[in-house]
């Protein structure tokens, strides 16, 4: 079921407002083609064959899996296969799943899905000679550094 964006107010946070105030997080609901976890980053499910299926069934992203390269973005809660699955495809996550440890994290970095299943990982970009870097569009902004693979606060950039 679609969301509402309509801006609704613009409380602040003196004003007990959060993360879903004033319509800065959007969520949709997905159902779950295998297990998902809370804070994983997640992908539509492109092994569907119906095109109509492809964007109702999602799966945890992982970039060199052809089939979950299309991520969207991170899961709220846990759901196993056929259950449904609210997904922050727009906002504050306060912790989604991020590889911190092979890449160091830092504030306002762009993270993409990478080879780990459901986890995030900054985008590296090396200039020293031809320049390698991650054609993949971000799934979210770092709102916090990390050098570790755990969770952390990021900003999920609208995909979806």
């Amino acid at each position: 079921m679609a969301t509402n964006t309509i801006l609704q107010s613009l409380n602040d946070s003196t004003e007990a407002a959060g993360v879903t105030s004033s319509n800065r997080r959007q969520s949709e609901t997905f159902i779950a083609s295998s297990a998902i976890a809370a804070g994983a980053v997640v992908s539509l499910d492109l092994s569907k064959s119906d095109n109509g299926d492809k964007a109702l069934f999602v799966r945890e992203a992982k970039s060199d899996d052809a089939n979950a390269a299309c991520p969207i973005g991170v899961a709220v809660n846990d759901a196993d296969a056929a259950e449904t699955v609210e997904i922050i495809i727009r906002g504050v996550v306060e912790e989604a799943k991020v590889k911190g440890d092979v890449t160091n994290v830092a504030v306002g970095d762009a993270l993409v899905a990478t080879g780990v299943l459901g986890k995030l990982h900054a985008i590296p970009v090396d200039e020293g000679g031809s320049a390698t870097f991650n054609l993949q569009a971000p799934v979210a902004i770092a709102l916090e550094a990390t050098s570790s693979d755990g969770t952390s606060r990021v900003f999920v950039v609208c995909n979806f």
